[in-house]
C-alpha cells in the first residue's frame, strides 16, 4: 500500500512542476511547524517533540543532526 502511494507520489512530483511546487511548500511548512513548536532543552528532555500537525511524517526520517542518505 504506502510503496505503490509513494511510487504514485514520486511520479506526479517528477512529471509536474506546480505538483513539485507544491510538495515542496508543504515540506517547507511542516518544517517551520515543527521548528515553531520545538521545545527548548531542559535538565529533562532533548528538546525534541513531534511535531503536532502530521507528526508522523518524520517517523521513518533520520534525526535532524545526521547527513541524508546518498544514493549510489
Amino acid at each position: 500500500w504506502a510503496v505503490g502511494r509513494t511510487k504514485r507520489l514520486e511520479k506526479m512530483i517528477l512529471d509536474h512542476e506546480d505538483v513539485r511546487k507544491r510538495y515542496l511548500e508543504c515540506v517547507q511548512l511542516h518544517t517551520d511547524l515543527t521548528q515553531h513548536f520545538k521545545v527548548p532543552p531542559t535538565e529533562d528532555n532533548t528538546g525534541s517533540v513531534q511535531s503536532p500537525v502530521l507528526g508522523f511524517l518524520g517517523d521513518n526520517q533520520p534525526k535532524s543532526d545526521s547527513w541524508p542518505p546518498v544514493s549510489e
